[in-house]
């Protein structure tokens, strides 16, 4: 982004020194070329950096400006829907964290969609349909991480948080 846009400037400064080197101008009008030239370039230019600066505010900001920016990448909705799914889990967002956790779930969805053999968000659809308390859409996903990358150190942890949360529930049902 940077790049591109440095040599956009460069690019329209050297065709304002040719405009007014060519020909014998004053000083006077130069300066007025350049009064005129300046604030057409730079209000827009501003403005752009203006709204990617406060993109750039935290990496929750960032992850969810780039995924409405570019939606069909692959990495971006992952990081989206893991941040969102590590925001549900503050304090401050109790109340919302339902909603926020099947966002998140929406982010990951589209992230597999578009790459299916990306075993992180397998992994981390796993977990959030574990938070949804839906065990068997788990275990499918934990599984799926497991074809793609089985020597992922997580996978047995996931494995038997899941296979615990399925035996306590089937505890409690049968008390």
């Amino acid at each position: 982004v940077y790049n591109s846009s440095l040599g956009l400037i460069i690019a329209i400064f050297y065709g304002i020194y040719l405009l007014t080197g060519k020909q014998k101008k004053s000083l006077t009008h130069i300066y007025v070329v350049l009064f005129f030239a300046i604030p057409i370039l730079a209000v827009p230019s501003l403005n752009i950096i203006y709204k990617r600066c406060r993109a750039w505010q935290n990496d929750f900001t960032l992850a969810i400006t780039d995924v409405k920016t570019n939606s069909n990448s692959a990495l971006l909705n992952a990081n989206a829907g893991t941040y969102l799914m590590n925001k549900s889990e503050l304090f401050e967002n109790k109340d919302k964290q339902q909603e926020m956790v099947l966002e998140a779930r929406k982010y990951i969805v589209k992230a597999l969609q578009v790459h299916p053999a990306m075993a992180n968000g397998w992994m981390n659809l796993a977990v959030i349909d574990h938070k949804l308390k839906n065990y068997e859409a788990s275990e499918n996903a934990v599984n799926k991480a497991a074809e793609i990358f089985p020597s992922n150190p997580k996978i047995p942890i996931l494995k038997n948080l899941i296979a615990f949360s399925l035996l306590l529930c089937y505890f409690l049902l049968n008390k």
